[in-house]
């Protein structure tokens, strides 16, 4: 059975009717329910019951070579565009994840380079918490990544190259009240709201003081990939915000946001993550060395 004849069985199943099927795929009514029942002659089954108005209702034979329908066209959509990516990246769609932290090292200009190298490319581009950028990658709904990932996370059946390694930094305004303090402990930083990038078992364990139990409840008040969010609660609230100084480096570079010296053994690890089935394209290879030249040009020492 050809693709023509499986995506006329799963429109008819799905829209529950041979107009509105026909409509979808382009064609009269008259021409599908030719079709469906040249269809019906060779397999020698009944596929739908008709009723009034071009109703259809799928037997159980319509409803397998449906079910099986989804999945032969998904593996053939995907095909096609893996086909496309092979060729170079001139043409297809590549599905991308930005972390915060590297969202504030390399977009736009990231994006720039891709388009300008690959001007007919359909960019996909999404900005998310890391540890969201994880589970979308795991579920093959990324081709690529790049953001601070967790070492607590696995990437099993994926190519990750580590980019660069930075302390994980507690970052307040430059007036907060625990700003200028030469030390400070978690008790002490605890005593204001949080704001995080990560979720809370991302990093707790990689604390070098114990954390009590509230810990969890004050830093993780909000979590958020809204860099602007973040931005105003830490520039106009007493938030301190638990994340990548990447995020911030303008803002720190300018004396607005400054670091506290909280102690901490953590230290964030920006990385790139690509799915297996990406790892061959051209075009994801050179996305990664547009993401390295990006990096680099920050001033960013290479791992």
């Amino acid at each position: 059975m050809d693709i023509h004849r499986l995506r006329l069985v799963l429109e008819i199943c799905e829209r529950g009717s041979i107009g509105k099927a026909a409509r979808t795929l382009g064609v009269s009514q008259p021409t599908l329910s030719k079709s469906l029942a040249r269809l019906e002659d060779q397999l020698g089954q009944v596929l739908f019951q008709r009723g009034r108005g071009g109703a259809a209702t799928p037997t159980i034979f319509a409803l397998h070579i449906a079910d099986r329908a989804r999945e032969i066209l998904r593996w053939t959509d995907r095909l096609e565009r893996e086909i496309s990516l092979l060729a170079g990246g001139e043409v297809g769609r590549v599905r991308m994840g930005v972390g915060p932290g590297a969202k504030a090292i390399m977009l736009p200009r990231l994006v720039t380079e891709i388009l300008a190298r690959f001007p007919q490319l359909h960019l996909d581009l999404d900005v998310l918490a890391s540890d969201e950028l994880h589970e979308r990658l795991s579920k093959g709904q990324f081709d690529i990544v790049v953001g601070h990932f967790s070492p607590l996370l696995d990437f099993p059946g994926m190519h990750v190259i580590p980019l660069f390694e930075e302390p994980g930094a507690s970052i307040v305004r430059a007036g907060h009240p625990l700003a200028g303090r030469d030390t400070l402990s978690w008790a002490e930083s605890l005593t204001f709201p949080h704001v995080s990038t990560v979720r809370y078992t991302t990093y707790a364990p990689f604390f070098s003081e114990g954390l009590p139990p509230e810990a969890e409840q004050i830093l993780t008040t909000v979590r958020t990939s809204d860099m602007d969010c973040a931005r105003a609660l830490i520039l106009e609230r007493d938030f301190v915000a638990l994340a990548s100084p990447f995020i911030f480096m303008d803002e720190i570079a300018r004396g607005d946001l400054v670091l506290l010296p909280v102690p901490r053994r953590y230290r964030s690890a920006c990385s790139i993550a690509i799915s297996q089935e990406a790892a061959d394209f051209p075009v994801i290879r050179q996305i990664i060395d547009a993401i390295k030249r990006c990096a680099t040009d920050k001033g960013l020492t290479l791992l």
